[in-house]
């Protein structure tokens, strides 16, 4: 679900460099799924609260991340792992249990 929506957020971004030369642009909101239209000009700035709706679904999006619902699941570096931790993730990998499945 996550990857998904991080998916869909990335295709949004790319979208946008797409519409260099229409005028006229449809676009779906992330959040609420609402179709809406806008004029966008190559050279002008597009809509301060795009590729969202409103302001209100920019707000939702922003939330869901500080609230954790979205996330980026990535291994982490040795180099960054406490002797402590890393001596836990041995135990735990001895025991059977897999970290990624406990996250997800």
């Amino acid at each position: 679900m996550v990857k998904r929506l991080c998916n869909a957020f990335a295709l949004c971004r790319k979208r946008a460099f797409q519409y260099k030369d229409l005028k006229n642009v449809k676009h779906t909101c992330s959040i609420c799924g609402t179709i809406y239209d806008f004029v966008w000009e190559e050279g002008t700035p597009l809509p301060k609260n795009f590729p969202f709706c409103s302001a209100r679904c920019k707000a939702t999006d922003l939330s869901k991340w500080i609230n954790e619902e979205y996330a980026i699941h990535t291994a982490l570096p040795d180099t960054i792992l406490s002797e402590t931790e890393r001596e836990l993730l041995t135990e735990l990998a001895k025991l059977g249990v897999d970290i990624d499945d406990e996250r997800n």
